[in-house]
């Protein structure tokens, strides 16, 4: 106020030309006129991106938006595409285990039968009687379900073994072949060139010769149950057995 002039502070060497006030006050106008020019540019530049952006494709916009945010989350069409897979991955579920089972065929009965038809005839049970082999004794009415061959003396009925022998097993079905003591040489020979499904066992005491008075081979297919579903004799490679093979696995008719 005493008209001395004002001395920097002590330290600021930098003083005089980090204040500089300029002589005129209209210089400042250039200044100030370069900043704005600047953040016109600026607000350009801002709304050409965004038009650039929506003018993309949608997944590279999604791609932009990503990168434009950094690592700050997960892009909003992601997360609803992932909500929408699991609704859907959701109902489906739902769908498939709701569904109504199908029903089920009732199990094989395994109880032999009492059927009213007699023995020897179709719809009836094997002999009561037992069988030998080999491997030891075995009950006939446990020849189920199967196919039972009766063989006739001096059997010359090869082919139609084995024609029989191939049908059981495409059935998946055993063929039993039954002999006399006397016809076990004749069973060997047909065992030894048969398919592995095809059994041989004798009958001591005549019971099936007894009950089905063989001629020829007598083919007599058995149900799951015991019951007997036909006594087929003279059975020759070209007879047919129509469907009588694929019901063996269920119990016969009452």
């Amino acid at each position: 106020m005493n008209g001395d002039p004002v001395e920097p502070p002590s330290g600021s060497e930098d003083f005089s030309r980090a204040l500089q006030v300029p002589d005129d006050a209209r210089e400042l106008d250039r200044d100030a006129e370069a900043w704005r020019r600047e953040e016109r540019w600026r607000r350009r530049r801002e709304r050409l991106q965004r038009l650039t952006l929506l003018s993309l494709p949608l997944p590279r916009r999604w791609r932009a938006n990503r990168e434009s945010r950094g690592k700050r989350g997960v892009a909003v069409p992601v997360i609803a595409l992932i909500v929408v897979a699991i609704g859907l991955f959701s109902a489906t579920a739902t769908l498939v285990t709701t569904r109504a089972t199908p029903p089920t065929r009732p199990p094989v009965p395994l109880k032999l039968a009492d059927p009213t038809a007699q023995v020897g005839k179709t719809g009836g049970l094997l002999p009561d009687a037992t069988l030998t082999a080999d491997t030891g004794a075995t009950a006939a009415r446990d020849l189920r379900p199967g196919v039972v061959g009766i063989i006739p003396t001096d059997c010359k009925c090869g082919s139609a073994v084995d024609a029989l022998a191939r049908r059981a097993a495409a059935s998946a079905l055993p063929l039993y072949l039954i002999g006399s003591p006397a016809q076990r040489a004749d069973l060997d020979k047909l065992l030894a060139v048969s398919p592995p499904n095809v059994h041989a066992l004798i009958d001591p005491d005549g019971a099936f010769a007894a009950a089905y008075a063989p001629v020829g081979l007598t083919v007599v297919p058995v149900h799951a149950d015991g019951v007997t579903a036909a006594v087929i004799r003279d059975f020759k490679p070209q007879t047919s057995l129509g469907p009588v093979l694929a019901s063996l696995k269920e119990a016969g008719p009452p």
